[in-house]
């Protein structure tokens, strides 16, 4: 009877054995099929895809079925297994019926379905030939762009990013990510900071790099152009260094912060500002070359930093202690600190008249009162978090960039969104807009590319 006893018991323990094993190797199987894939070539499997995605669907599988579907669709596109029409027929059923397939999806599940689609989207215009697919597929285009849902608004950014977003007029190609761009005062030029360890400057019209800045050690992290039209860039060895831009020759080094500087603004009276992740703002007398004064209270990395027209105050946001300061450059004295927003506070910017600031809060850009630091109103949108944000040249729009990897344009007298441009395939470190009424915008990207983006039409069609 014991022996009996024990018999069963090992039956049942080597079942057990057996079926943990290929529970395990099937979890294994399917996790090999979804994040490591995407991103990826990946070999498909004939027509049969099409048929495994109606099959997930009838069934009523769960969302990892249609995001393995989609990434054999990618397999399928790449190695030109299928036709390019079923290709995109089997996404547009896909676009149809991802939103209403799977409501119960997690946040986690859903943004993998985005991405794979995203993989596919973007191995069938691999193989098309630009204006041609751009053609054939507006409508697809065009009908998301209506949609009010946060996923389809990003599945519609990935398709028509791919395609050439509207309005765009020029992608440069860095080394690595871009941290900072600005236009050089007359919009002929363009500086980049990159992690590369290197600062460009590019000429807009041909998009050709002009001069290259070498000496620092690490990332940098900021440039800017000065008034007397050389260069100052700041970064992970902790020294600011101005440059001779038409030589790319070295002239002088500003010692002082003790950790990463992370953001530079040029205010009048030769005066810079310098913040970094010592959580300490340096004011610089850069014509002279020597540091006036340490502005010190913040409790976090100083990330952006703003002076007012006037000079004597500036703005400045810090990481992740979600506050924003007002300083006197003068005494160094803080005027006012914003209630605690919920994101970082690296995007600002301050209006034409210094009477407003914009501040980048989650899903929201905050207009406070510049005396008081008082909210006074609050426009939302499905951004994340903004890393960068800049009023046009006549102050009626703003446009905000960041986490969600697109530029926003703004209305700010109605307080509404205007439109969105696609483009990038990272996150959206910086902005810059030109001087005067050319309407062009340019973002720098942790995809390694700036990208120029006329903007005009846009703004001329919401006056």
């Amino acid at each position: 009877m014991q022996r009996a006893r024990i018999k069963r018991h090992v039956v049942l323990a080597l079942v057990t054995i057996v079926l943990v094993g290929a529970v395990y190797l099937l979890a294994v199987k399917r996790a090999s099929r979804l994040p490591g894939r995407i991103g990826t070539v990946v070999k498909g499997r004939n027509a049969g895809t099409i048929r495994d995605w109606t099959m997930a669907r009838e069934s009523g599988e769960d969302a990892l079925d249609a995001i393995d579907a989609l990434l054999w669709l990618e397999g399928d596109a790449r190695d030109g297994t299928q036709s390019e029409a079923e290709i995109m027929e089997a996404l547009g059923e896909v676009l149809g019926k991802m939103d209403a397939g799977w409501p119960s999806a997690g946040s986690a599940q859903r943004y993998l379905l985005d991405e794979a689609y995203g993989r596919a989207a973007e191995a069938l215009v691999d193989r098309s030939d630009g204006d041609g697919a751009r053609t054939r597929y507006a409508a697809i285009g065009s009908r998301l762009r209506g949609s009010d849902s946060r996923d389809a608004w990003r599945r519609a950014g990935i398709l028509i990013g791919l395609l050439k977003a509207d309005g765009e007029v020029r992608a440069i190609a860095g080394d690595a990510s871009i941290n900072s761009v600005q236009f050089s005062p007359d919009g002929r030029r363009l500086l980049s900071a990159s992690s590369d360890g290197t600062a460009r400057v590019w000429d807009v019209a041909s998009g050709s790099e002009i001069q290259r800045f070498t000496a620092h050690s690490g990332r940098v992290c900021a440039a800017k152009f000065l008034g007397d039209g050389s260069i100052i860039s700041g970064g992970e060895d902790r020294i600011l260094r101005v440059w001779e831009a038409s030589s790319g020759r070295e002239l002088d080094q500003l010692k002082g912060h003790s950790d990463v500087v992370f953001s530079i603004d040029v205010g009048p009276r030769d005066l810079v500002a310098s913040g970094g992740h010592d959580k300490e703002i340096l004011v610089w007398d850069v014509g002279e070359r020597k540091l006036l004064r340490r502005l010190i209270g913040a409790s976090d990395s100083v990330r952006g930093i703003r002076f007012f027209d006037d000079g004597h105050r500036l703005v400045a946001g810090g990481n992740l202690d979600g506050y924003l300061r007002v300083w006197d450059v003068d005494s160094g004295a803080e005027l006012w600190r914003s209630m605690r927003l919920h994101a970082p506070t690296e995007g600002v910017a301050i209006s034409r008249d210094d009477r407003v600031i914009a501040v980048g809060d989650t899903d929201h850009v905050r207009f406070l009162d510049a005396s008081s630091g008082a909210e006074l109103s609050a426009i939302e949108g499905d951004f994340g978090y903004s890393n960068g944000l800049e009023y046009s040249a006549d102050g009626r729009f703003l446009f905000a960039a960041g986490f969600d990897k697109t530029l926003w344009l703004w209305d700010c007298r109605l307080q509404q969104k205007v439109f969105r441009f696609f483009g990038h395939r990272g996150e959206i470190w910086s902005l810059t807009v030109s001087p005067g009424t050319s309407g062009l915008v340019a973002t720098g990207s942790a995809d390694g590319t700036i990208r120029i983006w006329d903007t005009s039409d846009e703004m001329a069609a919401n006056r």
